[in-house]
């Protein structure tokens, strides 16, 4: 035992070590006085050796007779003089550092003699953490946290010295087990995982959330515990629709019930008493649904019977349902359309068709036949309005449909039928047109410099171009637009006398390479050509508003001789590209829309030269020569100054400068992108959105699963859809996208034009005959009462006697 080997101090002693010097260290070190420190220049984690003499090396012995003190082994009890660091007979350590000062002493000490510390109690509170650490790591292990018992355990192995003590080993040993139990969990959790899946398809939520709980917490990925969180909230959604059961069984239940028995057949569907509620639920609504129909309450009808439970439901019922679906789309579309456009009269020959008992369509459908005949005969090509206009204004401000015409006249009926046939879609060329015969506001010309043969800064280069007849051609990825323009030389009036719309053989946006996209260019420019050969007359060319930057600066009075040199300065500080890197143009620019020399604010157009050199190159390989490169935005501002919609717009003279002036906000829906124009006499500004028509024929082609062509045709027929609200339900949704881009880009006009707010909005281009825009526009949705479906369905039959009367 320890105890037992304690230092045995020796009663016999040298006569050496009792005479002279030797005698007088001996009493010194009795009497616990020494010359020397008893530590000093030893390390405190080595033992004495042979080199120290009197107690310089002792933790536990004093006096005298420490000088031949004798260690007996802790291991095997065998005797050993003092400085011995081994056992001679086992050899096992017989000195040990004490674990606060690290002074070397005797194993088995019970305090220490450097610093009196309790050595039984520190080895046992190491002990005890040890013991801790491994109760930890277990309980680790236990939960299937295999990655943090062994990170727990490896503290025990991170001191190299202990690699032979008993913790050490078996830290070691433990950690080599609960690897390979971690190897054995990832298989398990697999298991379980694949367990929880197919119990939770076939429906056993029980078993799949048993299969998680019994699975330890660490083995759970994010995938089964979230499989555990479905199953344990799907238990309780059964057990809360359940309760519903009673109520509706017994007669009593609100419009919900059926939803939520249909629910629980969705999440049980062998259960019989919800299947035996839902029947009766069936019967109810069904009665309930020929009772309003039979009193022509349609809405009413379509309410009740779709509450039905789709498990109760029959095909019959399925295609009643869609009829009356259908029936109540169409008389919502015919009672809040906001004009009669060419879709709205086969939308009333629908409605009639499909209810040809109830009397009262015969009427409306017969006012929308007139309006239509009567907006035929108009010669400004206004479209008549249908439903009265509301005080709310969805978008804050008015908007109109821009489809007649107010100050330009048509030449004859076969032109003003061209013009019907595609309303709003020629304001970009007829505006472009405008500025050849020098009626536009804006007379910018961006075509590059022929005699550089670079698109140079020259400014004030193109001035007027005064031209008696003038084309502008409004080149867009889905076709050509065309507008041939003459003035009156007598009457100074302008008169549409040609146009031409022609769409190309294949959209540009699907085309494979560009070498398709010129060859489909060229073939819808020779067939426009070969209609409209065109001389010597000047040709007017737009190019995309996107590409193309405007900004209005306000210079100090000064000459006009030096205005240009001014204008120069100030656009070289805001520009956003070196001035040799783009073309661009400068004219006068103020609030009455003169160009009078002596106003201080000026107009900037520019684009980059690469762009304007590829529009002109384009038209020059296709075989036109364009006298003017406009953009389509400022070409649009020059249309509705022209026509005389910013002419309230006038800045009032007893308005103050601090008073904001109202602006026009022109939307142009092209077929790949919208463009925001907002005029007003000295103001021009535009921005362009990634939203045209294209992103409805797309959608209707993904949601309705038919081919891009097939949804083009719907969208500009949709009366020849099987089923118009279905139609309708489908590009809804981004009706209300292009309103909040619309938003965003009246945002950021507000944002950098303090002095103007927008007090009315008019549509234009192809995208704006979408049916149903409008009135978005104007109101927002409108919840037409019926639930979104797109199943395939044939052409609908009208409603039977039976059925229309029942």
């Amino acid at each position: 035992m320890r105890e037992e080997a304690m230092i045995e101090i020796a009663t016999d002693c040298s006569q050496d070590t009792c005479s002279g010097t030797g005698a007088g260290r001996a009493a010194d070190t009795i009497s616990g006085v020494s010359a020397t420190p008893p530590h000093k220049n030893r390390s405190p984690s080595m033992p004495p050796d042979s080199s120290m003499s009197g107690s310089n090396g002792l933790r536990g012995a004093n006096g005298a007779a420490a000088a031949s003190a004798v260690l007996r082994c802790p291991e095997c009890g065998h005797p050993r003089p003092q400085d011995g660091r081994f056992c001679t007979h086992c050899g096992a350590p017989l000195w040990e550092p004490c674990p606060r000062c690290e002074v070397p002493g005797p194993i088995g000490e019970t305090y220490c003699g450097a610093c009196g510390a309790n050595l039984a109690e520190i080895q046992a509170e190491k002990i005890a953490k040890i013991e801790q650490t491994f109760t930890r790591a277990e309980e680790f292990r236990a939960q299937g946290y295999h990655e943090r018992a062994i990170l727990t355990l490896r503290s025990l192995t991170e001191d190299k010295n202990a690699q032979e003590t008993p913790p050490y080993v078996r830290a070691k040993k433990l950690i080599r087990q609960i690897a390979e139990e971690r190897e054995r969990g990832s298989a398990q959790a697999a298991e379980a995982l694949r367990l929880a899946k197919e119990a939770f398809n076939r429906r056993d939520y029980a078993e799949a959330r048993r299969v998680v709980d019994e699975t330890p917490e660490g083995l759970r990925d994010e995938e089964l515990q979230q499989l555990g969180r479905r199953a344990a909230n799907t238990i309780e959604e059964i057990a809360s629709l359940e309760a519903e059961l009673p109520g509706a069984t017994n007669g009593r239940w609100s419009p919900t019930v059926p939803v939520k028995v249909e629910r629980l057949l969705t999440l049980v569907p062998d259960h019989e008493e919800a299947r035996r509620c839902a029947e009766r639920l069936r019967d109810r609504l069904q009665a309930t649904a020929r009772h309003h129909l039979a009193k022509r309450e349609y809405r009413a009808a379509l309410r009740a019977w779709e509450l039905i439970p789709a498990s109760a439901s029959t095909p019959e019922m399925d295609a009643q349902r869609q009829r009356l679906a259908e029936l109540v789309w169409l008389v919502d579309d015919v009672r809040t359309a906001p004009v009669v456009d060419r879709v709205l009269p086969e939308v009333a020959e629908k409605l009639v068709k499909l209810a040809p008992r109830d009397t009262r369509f015969a009427g409306l459908v017969e006012q929308v036949r007139r309006r239509a005949q009567a907006a035929s005969q108009a010669p400004d090509l206004t479209l008549p309005e249908w439903q009265a206009r509301s005080e709310e204004h969805y978008l804050g401000c008015p908007v109109d449909w821009a489809t007649g015409l107010r100050r330009l006249t048509v030449a004859d009926a076969s032109v003003a039928q061209r013009l019907r046939a595609q309303p709003g879609c020629f304001w970009v060329a007829a505006g472009l047109a405008l500025q050849g015969l020098g009626q536009g506001p804006v007379a910018i010309n961006l075509i590059p410099d022929r005699k550089t043969g670079i698109l140079a800064r020259v400014i004030g280069r193109a001035g007027k171009v005064a031209a008696p007849v003038a084309w502008g051609l409004d080149l867009s990825p889905s076709g050509l637009k065309a507008v041939r323009l003459a003035m009156d030389k007598e009457t100074g009036g302008v008169a549409i006398a040609d146009c031409e719309h022609l769409a190309h053989s294949k959209p540009l946006g699907q085309t494979a390479d560009a070498a398709e996209q010129i060859q489909c260019l060229r073939t819808t420019v020779d067939a426009f050509l070969e209609r409209h050969p065109l001389g010597n007359e000047c040709v007017c060319v737009g190019f995309p508003g996107r590409n193309a930057l405007f900004r209005v600066i306000a210079l100090p009075p000064q000459k006009q001789a030096k205005a240009a040199g001014a204008v120069e300065l100030q656009w070289q500080r805001h520009a956003p590209y070196p001035l040799d890197e783009m073309t661009w143009d400068f004219q006068p620019f103020d609030e009455d829309g003169t160009t009078s020399p002596a106003k201080q604010q000026f107009l900037i157009t520019a684009t980059k030269n690469i762009l304007a050199q590829q529009r002109v190159a384009l038209f020059e390989e296709l075989g036109i020569r364009p006298r003017v490169l406009q953009s389509d935005s400022l070409a649009l501002h020059n249309l509705f100054a022209f026509e005389g919609y910013l002419d309230d717009f006038k800045a009032d003279p007893a308005v103050s400068d601090d008073d904001r002036r109202p602006a026009l906000a022109v939307i142009d829906m092209g077929s790949n992108a919208t463009n925001i124009v907002v005029s007003a006499p000295g103001l021009v500004w535009a921005n362009s959105m990634a939203l045209g028509a294209d992103r409805f024929v797309k959608r209707l082609a993904a949601e309705l699963h038919i081919p891009l062509a097939e949804a083009r045709w719907l969208l500009h027929r949709p009366a020849e859809a099987p089923w118009l609200h279905i139609l309708h339900e489908t590009i809804e949704p981004l009706f209300e996208d292009l309103v909040r881009e619309i938003q965003r880009s009246l945002a950021l006009f507000a944002a950098s034009n303090a002095r103007h707010d927008v007090s009315r909005m008019v549509g234009a281009g192809g995208g704006f005959q979408t049916h149903g825009l409008l009135r978005h526009l104007r109101c927002g949705p409108i919840q037409m009462g019926h639930k979104r479906s797109t199943k395939t369905a044939s052409t609908p039959a009208p409603f039977s006697p039976a059925e229309d009367s029942s």
